[in-house]
C-alpha cells in the first residue's frame, strides 16, 4: 500500500464492494480508488477518470488514462471547473493503448485541462453545479480488488495521509473536499 502514509484509522471489517457497476473488461481496481457506501451498508467503488488531453467547452469527447471504472450510461461531469454540466455517457473507445475516448451525448460546458477528472454522479444535470456523488465517501480501499468474481470485499482507509500520485485514479478537488479526514502529500 504505498498511497498510505500514515494509517490514523480504517473501517472495522471493511466493505464487501458492489461489483455489478464496475467495468468487466478490466480485472481490478487498484488500491487507493475512493469508496462510498449506499443505504444498505454496501460499498461502491467512486468512479473519477483524468483527462490526458485539454478539452473545450464544446467537447462531448474526453481521452482519458486507462483503466479507469466509468461505464456507459454513467452520468458524468467535472467538478474540477464551476457550473460544469453532468450527461450521461454514450459510448467508451477502448481501442487506443495510450488512452480511452469517453463520450457523452451533450457538452458538459467548460473548459478542462489536462489532469481534470470527469467523475460519475447520481443524476443529469443540464444547467450546472448541482452534481452530486451517487454514494456518500467513507474512505480509500487499501487493497486491489479483483472485479472477476461474484463478491468482494475491501478494507478501508477512513483517516490518515496518502501520497496523491499513488491512488489509484488521483485525488479529484471535488473528492478531498467531500472527505476531509484524509491529509494529502501532492
Amino acid at each position: 500500500m504505498p498511497f498510505i502514509v500514515k494509517e490514523l484509522e480504517d473501517k472495522q471489517g471493511g466493505l464487501s464492494v458492489a461489483l455489478a457497476d464496475l467495468r468487466k473488461d478490466v480485472d481490478s481496481v487498484p488500491p487507493g480508488a475512493y469508496i462510498g457506501v449506499d443505504e444498505n451498508g454496501l460499498g461502491h467503488i467512486l468512479k473519477s477518470a483524468a483527462l490526458v488531453a485539454v478539452a473545450t467547452a464544446l467537447a462531448t469527447e474526453f481521452k482519458v488514462k486507462k483503466a479507469h471504472q466509468l461505464i456507459v450510461g454513467d452520468p458524468v461531469t467535472s467538478k474540477d471547473v464551476e457550473g460544469a454540466k453532468a450527461f450521461k455517457i454514450v459510448s467508451i473507445d477502448t481501442s487506443n493503448a495510450e488512452y480511452d475516448v469517453v463520450k457523452v451525448g451533450t457538452a458538459i460546458g467548460v473548459a478542462l485541462e489536462i489532469g481534470a477528472n470527469l467523475i460519475a454522479v447520481k443524476a443529469e444535470d443540464s444547467t450546472g453545479g448541482k452534481s452530486e456523488l451517487p454514494y456518500q465517501i467513507v474512505g480509500i480501499t487499501k487493497r486491489e480488488i479483483d472485479t472477476t468474481g461474484s463478491h468482494a470485499s475491501v478494507g478501508v482507509l477512513t483517516k490518515g495521509t496518502v501520497n496523491v500520485a499513488n491512488l489509484a485514479f488521483g485525488a479529484p478537488k471535488y473528492f478531498r473536499n467531500a472527505w476531509i479526514h484524509i491529509t494529502y502529500e501532492d
